[in-house]
């Protein structure tokens, strides 16, 4: 890899793209200040990219960061409720945004990163791992099979990335010479200090971990765990970033225990290897299934250095609340219990607000929870779809201060939920058509074209995977195609 310098336009793009609503650095430099003045900075700035770009270090006080702690949840005095929201000078960001393009850039084009890793890439989210997991699941129960899953988390995973590991997998990636010098001058001596009100500490050197708030971090740690999947020999692994669920699927729960806990070893120690740590109180076991396969299965437990995991009949993944048996009651619940709190809220201030903003509040708030991966769990059943159904007609009373909900309804034009999620189904499926989607997508639908000799009517659609169950026609891979056969 080759750093290439940047030209004006670059840097003044990136300046008119600022969001003036975001904090400044510890050089109190405003984001609307640069904003306003980017036809006046632009090419003292595209100069310092480009020296920093071809000696190969970065401005040292394009290092240092402010920290503020944000409690998360849980006692306020444990340290590990907080979450470091960390702050770094505007200007850095440029610099780091001209280096992200080309390192991404030269990762796609050698295919440099694993298949498995969802986080941070474009065409690839959150959505497409939870419906890559949960169809998974259906193909194995279609099957008569059950899946055991491990759910690993990790402690302060970005922050533990050990430096001189870092820089040398860099290498292996082909970074070379003012390339990688540049790399290690991003990641020497950082600093940072942190801001609680009015009180600031006094300036830490940083000596692991990537650099939190940056826009470079996030791609530095995914290229660090991108070798984690090459040490399994039997399961499946799928990645957000750290959010990591290895899983395998038999016939005996016992077979599938035994897999997992000597891949959880081997995981544990390639973890142990590259300086990072497996929590083992938050890593927890499941066993997917139907109804009768679970309850005919005496045994399933997941050890890791003498400790057994502790096995959930529920866990959240990626947002999702996953049952055993994948009959998104629990997640509906999660919803409910969610949205109802939102519109409370929405209820209590609607007195103050107008019909236009209410509606905002409503589309801006609350309507993204129950859009959020709804792909994943869209086949909830008839009694859950009418339980969030009256989330929406509720909320249009709200909105509208009526009686009535289908009046409401109507004056607004929300369509029913339901409809939304066929939609974003649909959508889905055009996207892993078309190839803007993770690798394991590609190929995952078939048109009747493909295979049918001869031209029919039903070329164009697309061809229906034979299943056993109904249960497996909640899936994704088959759901998908009859929403959109009935769509084209």
């Amino acid at each position: 890899m080759y750093f290439k310098i940047v030209d004006e336009s670059f840097t003044l793009n990136a300046l008119r793209q600022l969001k003036t609503n975001k904090s400044g650095g510890l050089d109190d430099i405003s984001p609307r200040l640069l904003k306003d003045a980017a036809e006046v900075i632009s090419k003292p700035l595209t100069q310092i990219i480009n020296a920093s770009l071809s000696q190969g270090i970065v401005p040292h006080e394009w290092k240092h960061a402010r920290v503020t702690p944000l409690f998360k949840k849980g006692v306020s005095t444990d340290l590990d409720n907080y979450r470091p929201i960390s702050v770094l000078p505007v200007d850095s960001k440029l610099l780091e945004q001209a280096v992200h393009h080309q390192l991404y850039s030269f990762c796609n084009e050698h295919k440099l990163l694993s298949p498995f890793q969802c986080g941070f890439r474009s065409n690839h989210s959150t959505e497409f791992a939870a419906v890559a997991f949960s169809d998974y699941v259906r193909r194995g129960m279609d099957q008569g099979l059950l899946t055991g899953a491990v759910f690993i988390d990790l402690r302060k995973a970005f922050d533990s990335v050990d430096h001189d590991l870092l820089i040398s997998k860099l290498q292996s990636y082909g970074l070379k010479n003012i390339e990688l010098n540049w790399f290690k001058s991003y990641l020497l001596d950082r600093k940072q200090v942190v801001r609680i009100g009015t009180e600031t500490s006094d300036y830490c050197t940083i000596t692991s971990g990537v650099p939190q708030g940056s826009i470079l971090g996030p791609l530095l740690f995914v290229l660090f765990i991108n070798d984690l999947p090459n040490v399994l020999t039997k399961c499946r692994i799928l990645m957000y970033a750290d959010d990591t669920v290895m899983y395998f699927s038999a016939a005996d729960s016992q077979v599938i225990a035994d897999t997992l806990t000597n891949e959880l070893l081997l995981v544990n120690k390639w973890l142990i290897d590259n300086n990072l740590f497996m929590h083992e109180g938050k890593t927890e076991c499941m066993l997917f299934g139907t109804g009768p396969k679970l309850a005919l299965s005496t045994s399933f437990s997941i050890a890791i250095d003498g400790k057994a995991l502790n096995r959930v009949s529920e866990y959240k993944y990626l947002g999702i609340v996953l049952d055993a048996s994948l009959t998104w009651n629990a997640h509906v619940d999660y919803l409910i219990g969610k949205v109802r709190k939102r519109l409370a809220m929405l209820g209590r201030i609607r007195k103050n607000i107008n019909m236009y903003t209410a509606g905002t509040v409503y589309t801006s708030f609350v309507l993204p929870i129950l859009d959020y991966c709804d792909t994943v769990w869209s086949c909830c059943g008839s009694v859950n779809t009418d339980k969030l159904e009256k989330l929406q007609r509720r909320a249009a009373r709200i909105i509208m201060h009526l009686g009535s909900s289908e009046k409401a309804l109507n004056f607004l034009g929300y369509v029913t939920l339901e409809k939304r999620r066929k939609s974003h189904v649909c959508n889905l499926v055009k996207k892993c058509l078309s190839n803007r989607c993770p690798q394991f997508f590609m190929n995952y639908f078939n048109y009747n074209r493909d295979i049918l000799p001869r031209k029919t009517r039903s070329s164009d659609k697309l061809r229906l995977p034979t299943v056993r169950l109904e249960c497996t026609k909640k899936a994704f891979f088959y759901h998908g195609c009859v929403i959109f056969n009935q769509n084209f």
